[in-house]
């Protein structure tokens, strides 16, 4: 008999806090929707990405939206088992727990705002400076240009040319010289060009957010021969943690009561959920499928294994990009093209119209914008073939890997199990038909995995119910039940050996061969003797050889597997597909180790996974590829995601970032040759600053246009070859 929950008053604590004022509401059923007003949110220091994190981690929050303007944050709340009042209670004492002073803007893109407002600022300028008078023409556009002119002034000061030098110059020049129509359509590229890069900045980080709800708000403690809920946070070592059917283990430790059957699927690879009892060891993030069991916990809080690879996740996309850093440096260093010609040709005329052509010649706007507009649209094409990349540093780093690794369950495995093999040992009175229908028969009455799939193959087959007594469940190991008046185990080895006391050593070599192939096995006896085996295994995706044959033929010199399911399994899944090397049984950490050794023997790795133990290894690849089934913190961490369930995704996705590299080069010499031609031409004087501007943004966007209209070149072979 389950022991009753004991429900207990919460401690003592602060004072009650003030609930925030509620704008507007919307109330249905499930759900519903806040909208309240923070005053404190007008704050510039108070990170708008920080009040979204934590409003995200709150249990029943689905949405949140802050608009700093307004001073309000939209909260969408679901309560999928009904007690929507509770959860809305939680949301708004959720709010009202926030404190300005813990929620600091600490990185740069904490949000987008600022660059939203300087886009439609810079908009409207540029759309009503031709119809001003000449006066507030010139005030509107010094107002609009002032920021950009103050950092370039600061950069020259703290960095020396850069970048936002020539920004400031290519405003500056023509107004100061007043031609002020000129200065804000620059003004507003410039705009158009932060406004991206802080797109692309917040979509990452939203991408963060998403891993950071793992801890539950409460759990429940076994104390005293009762239970009593408490907080998640006061949780401490030593403590006995009861964990039900269907809860997910909140800390790492070692059972000490109980039983059941532990999905440790998205921590350690196992593909099938595995039986636990006393003393037995789980990890966080696991979910008990059956039974109950009690935990002494080992690892708390920060020190539990999800907690540890989210913050290995964290730590690793706080690192600016190595792309990043080099669009940036030759941005700076093709800015002394333009600055060095300037100063030439005015040594040498004394023009000052010269000058305002040649500024406007930008060679550094090809390298930034350029880049990143051809990158998005390779980006936004390979969507529309299956693949969501998240950035240009996954095509750079996907275009010069050399190996590819891949985890078992669920990428090169479909991640379900089907009945490979069935053995008799009494074939002339049990032939192999007769005992699937009597496994199917006896477990169709739990919704265990592996007897879901011997029920589906006796549907399949059309094999009838076999009668027989009630049947008796042990918790993680098997059942019991009498047909015919003789006792009838089903289970796993442990549970028939070490339980029943059956002996299997006359069909060792049979089970080691079975074994040895890659399979999991179900034991079943009767009257205390070995009666048959039924085999199990997770089944090999059918395009698992060919797409590995592509690979190789990309020019991927070294497939790996890394997994944490058992060694026999993954060798059998390594002889048939070839690949160059199988490391097993690995712990979350040594995934993540594992690529680093690779890639210090200097290699570049991509690895391809879809577990919460995937994270530190997607992060300490190259570049991190996701199946689209991959847990959240899998999807969140990967630099490409499969949106459709092909494993040809991966080949499609190497050969779409080394075709799209090859065409950035190919545009940014393009590129390049036509800026050099029209410099030419503005310090010639042969080009006047409107034809110059013209040849310059003209010529930039018939590159970006071939570039891409070359990423839907290679769309339409990778859709041809996707239906083939």
């Amino acid at each position: 008999m389950a022991t009753p929950r004991q429900a207990t008053a919460p401690e003592a604590g602060p004072a009650v806090l003030a609930l925030p004022r509620i704008v507007h509401e919307v109330r249905r059923a499930g759900g519903g929707r806040l909208r309240l007003r923070l005053a404190w949110l007008a704050d510039n220091g108070v990170g708008v990405a920080a009040v979204r994190m934590r409003m995200e981690a709150v249990p029943g929050v689905t949405r949140v939206e802050v608009n700093r303007a307004a001073r309000s944050i939209v909260l969408h709340y679901a309560a999928p088992g009904g007690d929507t009042a509770a959860v809305r209670g939680a949301v708004l004492r959720a709010v009202a727990a926030l404190s300005p002073a813990d929620l600091l803007a600490d990185h740069a893109g904490d949000d987008d705002e600022g660059a939203v407002g300087a886009l439609l600022s810079a908009a409207v300028v540029a759309a009503l400076v031709p119809f001003l008078p000449l006066p507030l023409r010139r005030v509107l556009v010094f107002a609009s240009i002032g920021s950009t002119l103050w950092r370039g002034a600061r950069a020259l000061l703290t960095r020396g040319v850069s970048v936002e030098v020539l920004d400031a110059a290519a405003v500056g020049v023509p107004a100061l010289r007043g031609k002020f129509g000129t200065a804000a359509t620059t003004s507003l590229i410039l705009s158009l060009a932060a406004f991206i890069e802080e797109r692309a900045s917040r979509r990452s980080d939203d991408l963060v957010r998403s891993l950071l709800r793992l801890a539950p708000e409460t759990v429940w403690l076994d104390r005293d021969g009762g239970e009593i809920e408490v907080p998640y946070a006061s949780v401490k070592v030593g403590d006995r943690v009861a964990v039900g059917v269907g809860g997910i283990v909140p800390v790492d430790g070692v059972v000490v009561h109980g039983s059941g059957t532990v999905d440790s699927a998205a921590i350690t690879g196992e593909s099938i959920p595995v039986p636990v009892e006393a003393g037995a060891s789980v990890l966080s993030g696991s979910v008990l499928v059956d039974g109950r069991i009690v935990i002494a916990a080992e690892r708390v809080g920060d020190s539990t294994t999800t907690v540890r690879i989210s913050r290995f996740i964290e730590r690793a996309l706080s690192e600016r990009s190595g792309l990043q850093r080099l669009a940036d440096r030759m941005a700076d260093q093709r800015v002394w093209i333009t600055f060095g010609t300037a100063a030439g040709v005015y040594a040498l005329t004394r023009s000052l119209g010269r000058i305002e052509t040649i500024s406007l010649v930008d060679f550094s706007c090809t390298t930034k914008l350029g880049t990143a507009v051809a990158i998005k649209g390779a980006i936004y094409h390979a969507g529309e073939a299956g693949l969501f990349m998240k950035g240009g540093d996954a095509l750079d780093a996907l275009a010069h890997v050399d190996t590819v690794v891949f985890d078992k369950t669920g990428t090169l495995t479909t991640g379900r199990l089907v009945v490979s093999d069935v053995i008799s040992f009494a074939p002339d009175a049990w032939p192999r038909d007769r005992i699937v229908a009597l496994t199917a028969s006896l477990a169709e009455h739990t919704s265990h995995p592996v007897a879901a799939s011997v029920v589906e193959l006796a549907h399949e087959k059309g094999l009838g119910h076999i009668g027989h007594e009630e049947v008796s469940f042990v918790v993680g190991h098997g059942l019991t039940s009498r047909v015919g008046g003789e006792e009838i185990a089903l289970g796993s080895r442990h549970f028939l050996v070490d339980h029943q006391h059956v002996d299997f050593a006359r069909h060792q070599e049979t089970l080691d061969r079975l074994a040895a192939e890659g399979n999991t096995l179900l034991y079943l006896s009767r009257g205390g003797a070995p009666l048959g085996a039924i085999a199990l295994k997770d089944t090999m995706r059918a395009e698992a050889p060919a797409v590995l044959r592509r690979l190789r033929a990309l020019g991927i010199r070294q497939i790996v597997m890394i997994t944490g399911d058992r060694r026999v399994h993954a060798q059998a899944i390594a002889r048939t597909l070839g690949l160059d090397a199988v490391h097993a049984e690995a712990a979350p950490e040594d995934k993540a180790g594992i690529i680093g050794e690779i890639r210090n023997a200097g290699h570049r790795v991509a690895y391809v996974g879809d577990g919460v133990n995937d994270g530190p290894a997607l992060m300490a690849a190259d570049v991190g590829i996701a199946m689209p089934n991959a847990a959240d913190i899998a999807r969140a961490t990967a630099d490409v995601v499969l949106v459709n369930d092909r494993l040809e995704g991966v080949a499609d996705a190497v050969e779409l970032s080394q075709a799209a590299l090859r065409t950035l080069r190919h545009t940014l010499n393009l590129a390049a040759f036509a800026n050099t031609s029209v410099l030419v031409g503005a310090a010639t004087g042969r080009l006047s600053p409107i034809a110059a501007a013209l040849l310059h943004n003209g010529t930039t966007l018939a590159v970006l246009g071939a570039s891409w209209l070359g990423r839907r070149r290679l769309l339409s072979r990778s859709s041809r070859r996707a239906a083939r």
